[in-house]
């Protein structure tokens, strides 16, 4: 008998109170600015946090937003806002 490939451990191994990459992704953005405002986001979303321990994607994802909001917070800090966003706009 073959072993089983490494996928299949990888799922069977998956942790129960992760929430998936949906889940996660639906709340990536209010994870990345309790992680911008120096918070802890695990305690708020334990289930992203432990999926983002074992989500590559997912983690990258994170860590590109947290890249935006730290470049947004440094524009503004500076006072080079983009005109959008001093008016209000999205």
């Amino acid at each position: 008998m073959s072993e089983a490939p490494d996928w299949i451990d990888r799922i069977l191994a998956t942790d129960p109170r992760d929430v998936g990459c949906d889940e996660a992704r639906a709340s990536l953005h209010v994870y990345a600015d309790l992680v911008a405002a120096g918070a802890d986001p695990a305690e708020r979303y334990p289930g992203v946090a432990t999926h983002l321990a074992a989500c590559d994607a997912c983690a990258e994802a994170l860590r590109g937003l947290s890249a935006l909001i730290g470049d947004e917070a440094l524009r503004t800090a500076q006072g080079t806002t983009p005109p959008e966003r001093e008016s209000g706009r999205t």
